[in-house]
């Protein structure tokens, strides 16, 4: 009689994320300002997040998603971005701001691009839907540097452009009396 290697045929136990990855903490972030906007597919709300860090560096996140669309919560640079991409080209498009995010969410580029088009960073070109083009951003950076002068108490954040989710009502049903 053969036996059989019960270990062997049984399903492999998963190795719960905590276990498997290691927790990287929060870098000390001071939030300036938190806006909203459309994917640009239009198909969900964004919120994005633009702080500073302990070096007087700009940074900017996605933060939430009202839609299904998986991103990553990481910082970026802003100077990144603008060396990176905004400096150096001319047609801007969701593809060319994967090389701010290292081995991440391919929707985090898209996301990104969303939020800067909302700060007025970057805008739709007239002869192809798809690409932007940069846009001067020394009004964008003089803000947030008024900004980071300013007691955290004294910021306030961008109002969301869609009204807050309320509790569906009650469904009451109704009985019948004998």
């Amino acid at each position: 009689m053969k036996r059989s290697n019960a270990a062997s045929q049984s399903p492999a136990t998963p190795i719960p994320a905590a276990a498997s990855t290691p927790t990287t903490p929060e870098p000390n972030i001071r939030i300036l300002k938190t806006g909203t906007c459309h994917s640009l597919t239009g198909k969900s709300t964004l919120t994005y997040h633009i702080g500073c860090n302990d070096k007087s560096e700009l940074l900017i996140r996605i933060h939430a998603n009202s839609n299904k669309g998986y991103f990553s919560r990481e910082w970026v640079a802003i100077s990144t971005i603008q060396k990176k991409v905004l400096d150096k080209s001319t047609s801007i498009t969701s593809h060319s701001l994967r090389q701010v995010y290292i081995g991440q969410s391919i929707n985090n580029s898209g996301f990104l691009l969303a939020a800067l088009k909302a700060e007025g960073l970057v805008r739709l070109k007239a002869e192809n839907s798809r690409v932007h083009e940069a846009l001067d951003t020394s009004r964008f950076i003089t803000e947030l540097k008024t900004m980071m002068k300013q007691p955290p108490s004294a910021i306030t954040s961008t109002p969301s452009k869609k009204p807050p989710r309320t509790a569906k009502p009650e469904l009451t049903i109704p009985t019948l009396e004998s």
